[in-house]
C-alpha cells in the first residue's frame, strides 16, 4: 500500500454514529497504537487512536490546506475537537464520533502522561497513559496479515503471495526520532533516516533476519508519523511467517503474518523399468 493511502486506511473504520450533546467518553484501554491496536505501544511521534463515544460531531480529516509550517494541526476547521497530553495540544489527523486519530509530538518525553479530549467545551475524562521511548507497530489488515507491498507498489495478498527471496515494503509507526530531529508535530519533507542511536531488527517467527537484508528504514516524506521498511526475505523463509520489528529492545506485537508461498518441490523422476529375469540371463551369457 502506498504510504499516502495509510491515513485513509486508518480512517476507513470511523463511524458517523449519532452524537448527543454529552461529554466525550473513552478509557485507557481504548487508546491504542494506530497500526497494531496495542494499548501498551504508545510513544513520542507515534500515531494513536482514541476510541469512544461523543468524540466529535461528524467526520473530519486533515487536508493539505490545514497544514501550516509543515506541522500537523492541533485542531481541524469546524471540528471543535482538541486533544491534550500533559496539557499540551497534540496533532489531529482525523476525527469521528467514535474515533480520533492523533499524533503524539516527537519531543514528548517517555513516562506517565495525562490525556484529555474536548469537544466544543465538553471535556472528556483525564486518563493516564504510559509513553515508551519506542512504540513500534506495523499496519495490518483485519485478518491479521500485514499491509505489505512489492517495490512496484502492488499489494501482497493471499492470492498474490510472496516467495522466499522477494523484496517487500511495509509501513510502521513508533520507531523514534529522525537523524535530523523533527520539531514536535513536524511532517518530514524528505525520507529522513532514523536517529543514529536507533537499531531496528526484523524477525520472522521470532528469528532475526540478517541486517544486510534490510535495505531501508526511514520516515516517509510528506507523511506524519509513518515509517517505511524495505527488506528482502531470506531464502529459507517459511510459509506465512509472523513478522515483527524491534527498535532498541521494544518489539511490535506478535500475531501478524505475511503471505508467503513456498515453491513446489520438483516432480520425482520415474524409476527405470525393471528388466525381466530372461533379459538378465541373456545379458549374463
Amino acid at each position: 500500500m502506498p504510504a499516502i493511502a495509510l491515513l485513509a486506511f486508518l480512517a476507513a473504520s470511523v463511524s458517523t454514529a449519532q452524537v448527543t450533546r454529552e461529554a466525550p467518553s473513552y478509557s485507557a484501554a481504548t487508546i491504542v497504537n494506530a497500526a497494531s491496536n496495542d494499548p501498551n505501544a504508545l510513544g513520542p511521534y507515534t500515531i494513536i487512536k482514541i476510541g469512544g463515544k461523543n468524540l466529535a460531531w461528524d467526520v473530519f480529516a486533515m487536508k493539505p490546506t490545514d497544514i501550516r509550517n509543515s506541522m500537523v494541526p492541533t485542531v481541524l476547521p469546524n471540528a471543535g475537537v482538541h486533544v491534550y497530553l500533559r496539557s499540551q495540544a497534540i496533532g489531529i489527523l482525523n476525527v469521528s464520533p467514535t474515533q480520533l486519530t492523533v499524533l503524539i509530538p516527537g519531543d514528548m518525553s517517555p513516562g506517565p502522561a495525562i490525556l484529555r479530549t474536548m469537544l466544543d467545551g465538553l471535556s472528556g475524562p483525564e486518563v493516564i497513559i504510559n509513553l515508551s521511548p519506542f512504540a513500534p507497530g506495523l499496519f495490518a489488515n483485519d485478518d491479521g496479515t500485514l499491509v505489505a507491498a512489492r517495490p512496484s507498489g502492488d499489494l501482497v495478498t493471499a492470492d498474490t503471495p510472496l516467495a522466499p527471496g522477494d523484496t517487500i515494503v511495509v509501513h510502521a509507526v513508533g520507531l523514534g526520532a529522525a537523524f535530523e530531529p523533527l520539531l514536535g508535530l513536524e511532517i518530514p519533507k524528505e525520507a529522513l533516516a532514523l536517529d543514529g542511536g536507533t537499531t531496528v531488527i526484523v524477525y520472522l517467527n521470532d528469528n532475526p533476519i540478517d541486517r544486510s537484508l534490510v535495505s531501508n528504514v526511514s520516515f516517509v516524506a510528506g507523511q506524519a508519523g509513518i515509517y517505511q521498511l524495505t527488506l528482502q526475505l531470506p531464502p529459507d523463509t517459511p510459509a506465512n511467517p509472523e513478522l515483527r520489528i524491534e527498535a532498541n529492545g521494544f518489539k511490535s506485537p506478535p500475531g501478524f503474518t505475511i503471505p508467503v508461498q513456498l515453491p513446489s518441490p520438483p516432480p520425482l523422476e520415474d524409476p527405470p523399468p525393471a528388466q525381466s529375469s530372461g533379459a538378465r540371463r541373456r545379458h549374463r551369457s
